[in-house]
């Protein structure tokens, strides 16, 4: 989730700047809007230094919702994660949680095909076992579950 919100505050600081950018070269003036990276910055210190003033309900769905659509290429690591972060902080109600249980099921099957397949061409267990094993990694399945 971290990654997903920073990227999502460059993009946005990345869109200012630009949208700023024409009237400042008209005008002769210096930035008025900080850099991507800067903005970066100051949002994480922001949120170290004010916690209590994270919205955890819009930035869990924010962040559900971008982790959920995605199509191809999701393993089950970004979905825990997210899960781990926001399901304690939010309502065993909430859609947070519910939706991100929902995608996790799906990539689950996924993951769980990919590995019997590869788990078929093994000759011994201790193979069957190892590929399992770095199937686990490669997709971010849970130890626990």
């Amino acid at each position: 989730p971290d990654s997903i919100l920073r990227t999502v505050v460059y993009v946005q600081a990345a869109f200012r700047r630009f949208l700023v950018e024409e009237p400042r070269l008209l005008l002769g003036i210096r930035p008025t809007t900080p850099s991507p990276p800067l903005a970066v910055s100051l949002w994480c210190c922001r949120r170290l230094v004010r916690p209590e003033s994270i919205d955890v309900e819009a930035e869990g769905m924010a962040v559900a919702v971008l982790i959920c659509a995605r199509e191809k290429g999701l393993t089950l690591g970004p979905i825990v994660t997210a899960y781990e972060r926001y399901a304690p902080s939010l309502p065993a109600d909430h859609p947070v949680p519910e939706l991100l249980r929902e995608r996790f099921e799906e990539v689950a099957v996924d993951a769980e095909e990919e590995i019997m397949a590869s788990a078929q061409g093994a000759e011994l267990p201790s193979q069957a076992r190892a590929l399992i094993a770095e199937a686990r990694q490669y997709w971010g399945a849970p130890d626990r579950p």
